[in-house]
């Protein structure tokens, strides 16, 4: 009966320290696996859509546009592409739109950028970019400074020493609230000894509109991406002041901030997420579709003729700088008072599943340890120093490691919430366990736990 007791407990503790184990590793691995490139598994059966989180004429719209375009040309996908426009709320409301309605549906792709990330900041979204499928990163592009054809601001330096001396006087207009082109002038302020409360900035729902109200002088000055304003530009309707470029590579003749004197320079990011709840198969021809429209010969032009840089970056790299970006622009906002959140700095989810993973893979050598401990101990007791077939031999720990590197490999493929339940149930089996039936409710039921804590405390989306 002692002996039956013992094997018992060394049973569940072998149990627990394996479930322990495949948690940390679910932990640790999930932010970081790459998922193959093979599309061949899925393709698009309807039209696909391309939600610009604005309303026309802005840089998110003019992207959308521009990478529907380079799919088309290359005949990436074998139904039609189109573009629709959905502002309002800095783009929040279309990404609550792609996270509620459109979960699971591999037909629908958004535009997002740093303005929309900051703006679900701003406005204390229920969700963030997190909460989509990240794709890929497309573009950078620096901020531009423009005014009315008929301004009497003929230079830059002009227009920021009126700046400094009365801020209240110079309205600026630009994009969403909390968008890149506020950011953009509120640190400029910052550098330049503004205080940023007596920052005039008019915000609309969209760079068209934007470039409205500076066309009309109902504003002093107006903020946007180079290439939105490239085309007023040349028709002769505003006039471009400055850039917040390095230096004056894009246009020698347009000054840079800094050759102003104010030490700043700013880029915005655009790039494409996609509705959660994917299979893996469906994010992976979605990148590996946006990858090859993004060297074609149209989207290479597309950069050329707006001076968009290249900043291409796809899949979990691209899903790591959306965490780093959002982490870095809260502090951001904090600093200059216009987050809303009590909370002055995020700690990311993938940052903070790494930590776990960690705490996890450590507590796991301790749920180990004593258990191989107590079973020598044991075997000592009962005068029986030969090795059972529940004791830890290499053979069975090298069945074990195959075991779980097959499960990586095969999550790729079938799902989280398919392969695990599976690898769990199989390494009860390795470990001796007879208990079938408790066994596979264990297993559906610690992958049940695993997916609500990644999906709805971290929001983060296991793959």
């Amino acid at each position: 009966m002692k002996l039956q007791n013992h094997t018992s407990i060394f049973s569940a503790l072998k149990a627990i320290q394996h479930a322990w184990v495949l948690i940390s590793a679910i932990f640790l691995l999930t932010p970081q696996m790459s998922l193959a490139s093979d599309s061949t598994g899925w393709i698009p059966k309807k039209s696909v859509t391309i939600i610009a989180p604005s309303n026309p004429g802005g840089g998110w719209d003019q992207t959308a546009r521009f990478i529907q375009r380079a799919v088309q040309a290359e005949n990436l996908i074998p139904t039609s592409v189109e573009v629709i426009n959905r502002g309002g709320a800095g783009g929040t409301i279309a990404l609550s739109e792609l996270v509620e309605r459109y979960k699971g549906n591999p037909h629908k792709l958004m535009i997002c950028g740093f303005g929309l990330s900051s703006a679900a900041l701003m406005q204390e979204s229920e969700y963030s970019l997190l909460s989509a499928t990240p794709i890929a990163r497309l573009t950078g592009e620096y901020q531009s400074i423009a005014v009315p054809a008929n301004s009497k601001y003929q230079t830059l330096e002009q227009l920021l020493t009126d700046f400094a001396k009365n801020p209240a006087a110079i309205s600026w207009a630009g994009g969403s609230a909390g968008g890149s082109d506020q950011i953009f002038i509120v640190q400029t302020a910052m550098a330049m000894g503004i205080p940023t409360k007596h920052v005039n900035y008019v915000a609309f729902t969209g760079g068209g509109e934007a470039a409205a109200a500076l066309m009309g002088e109902q504003v002093t000055a107006g903020i946007s991406g180079y290439s939105e304003f490239e085309p007023l530009v040349q028709s002769g309707r505003i006039r471009l002041l400055g850039i917040s470029a390095e230096d004056r590579r894009l246009d020698e003749n347009l000054p840079t901030l800094k050759d102003a004197g104010v030490d700043i320079v700013f880029q915005n990011w655009r790039g494409l997420v996609a509705p959660p709840g994917l299979t893996p198969k469906e994010r992976a021809f979605l990148i590996e579709t946006v990858t090859k429209a993004t060297t074609s010969q149209s989207w290479q032009e597309a950069l050329a003729r707006n001076n968009w840089q290249d900043s291409f970056l796809a899949g979990d790299e691209f899903a790591e700088f959306i965490d780093t970006d959002r982490i870095k622009t809260r502090a951001v906002l904090a600093g200059m008072g216009l987050e809303n959140s009590a909370e002055s700095a995020s700690i990311g989810p993938y940052f903070f599943s790494k930590i776990i993973g960690f705490a996890m893979l450590i507590s796991a050598a301790f749920f180990t340890w004593p258990a191989i401990q107590a079973r020598s101990v044991t075997n000592i007791r009962l005068n029986n120093p030969t090795k059972t077939d529940n004791e830890p031999t290499f053979p069975r720990l090298a069945i074990t490691g195959l075991a779980f590197i097959i499960y990586i490999f095969v999550l790729h493929f079938s799902g989280f919430l398919i392969a695990t339940p599976i690898f769990i149930f199989a390494m009860s089996r390795l470990i001796g366990s007879k208990a079938w039936v408790r066994d596979l409710i264990v297993a559906f039921c610690l992958t049940g736990a695993i997916y609500v804590i990644f999906e709805y405390l971290l929001k983060v989306s296991v793959p």
